[in-house]
């Protein structure tokens, strides 16, 4: 009976430790991920939105953004963004009559839109209340956003 004794004893001194420190691993893994709750992810998106012309959409030749308070007279002429937030000033001919403007990852809650005829004269300007929707991502940290599509008509 000696040699079963010393055979567990010997299984003892081995087994017990191995498992003890698997189950330790899995514990300091576990706090390791725990430990910077709410931390959002490194990662990026960009919010952009549909402006679609209609009536004479031929006689667009570049559609301007603005924020709040920053369209008037020159302003679509400006070489600067119309808004540091936004970024830009000028959308970009998606075809046919959309174009579409970036704001990153901003979600901007009110928009003046100015339609330009290759001489730089305002066809029409309309300021837009947008309402933005996340698609993704979570509240804590945010997420890709929606908004309603533009509409200017062209007279």
């Amino acid at each position: 009976m000696r040699v079963r004794t010393e055979s567990r004893h010997r299984i003892e001194l081995i087994v017990v430790p191995v498992v003890a420190a698997i189950a330790m691993a899995l514990i300091i893994g576990a706090i390791m991920r725990d430990s910077t709750p709410g931390a959002c992810p490194a990662i990026g998106w960009g919010n952009s939105l549909t402006i679609t012309t209609t009536g004479n959409s031929a006689a667009v030749a570049a559609i301007t953004v603005c924020g709040i308070g920053d369209c008037g007279p020159g302003a679509a002429a400006a070489t600067t963004p119309a808004s540091p937030v936004l970024g830009e000033d000028r959308a970009t001919r998606a075809g046919g009559t959309d174009w579409s403007f970036q704001v990153g990852m901003n979600t901007p809650g009110t928009l003046t839109f100015q339609a330009l005829d290759a001489g730089g004269v305002i066809l029409t300007q309309k300021t837009v209340d947008l309402n933005w929707k996340r698609v993704g991502g979570t509240d804590q940290c945010g997420g890709p956003a929606v908004t309603n599509d533009v509409v200017l008509a062209i007279p």
